[in-house]
């Protein structure tokens, strides 16, 4: 029979699968979750964040309205935070289920947190979350103090 083989995948492969298809379920068309990953867990997802393991970015119509109207790095803040905390849980979730992940995966270095802005011919980073602070991408003229 054509594919009898039993194939077992890793703690990382499975995590990786999971967090994707949970995300699937809860994205819509104005809130939207991406799950992006290094490709091996030992290997820096990018040379900004050189710990991370795990990219979750996130766009919704919220973002768009703030930037609009120009809204207060603060007013931007509220949102964000929240969505912040909200993954994390479901992060946390997902990688207690496993148990060398449980042991090994670090929230404050292994997974960056990035609010996106939609232009329409793709997107840009507004911030992101990590090691427990805030980096601004857009300039204090787009997103003022």
């Amino acid at each position: 029979m054509i594919g009898d083989a039993i194939y077992s995948p890793t703690e990382w492969e499975w995590f990786k699968t999971k967090l994707r298809l949970d995300v699937l379920e809860t994205s819509g068309p104005k809130f939207v979750t991406r799950y992006t990953f290094a490709s091996l867990p030992n290997q820096p997802l990018s040379m900004n964040f050189p710990e991370a393991l795990v990219e979750c970015s996130f766009w919704c119509e919220t973002t768009e309205r703030l930037l609009e109207k120009r809204a207060s790095r603060s007013e931007h803040l509220k949102f964000y935070s929240t969505w912040v905390s909200s993954e994390q849980r479901r992060v946390g979730d997902m990688v207690r289920s496993f148990p060398r992940p449980a042991k090994e995966f670090d929230f404050e270095k292994h997974i960056v947190y990035t609010v996106l802005h939609n232009y329409g011919m793709g997107s840009l980073a507004v911030c992101n979350f990590y090691g427990g602070n805030f980096s601004w991408k857009f300039e204090p003229d787009r997103i003022p103090e």
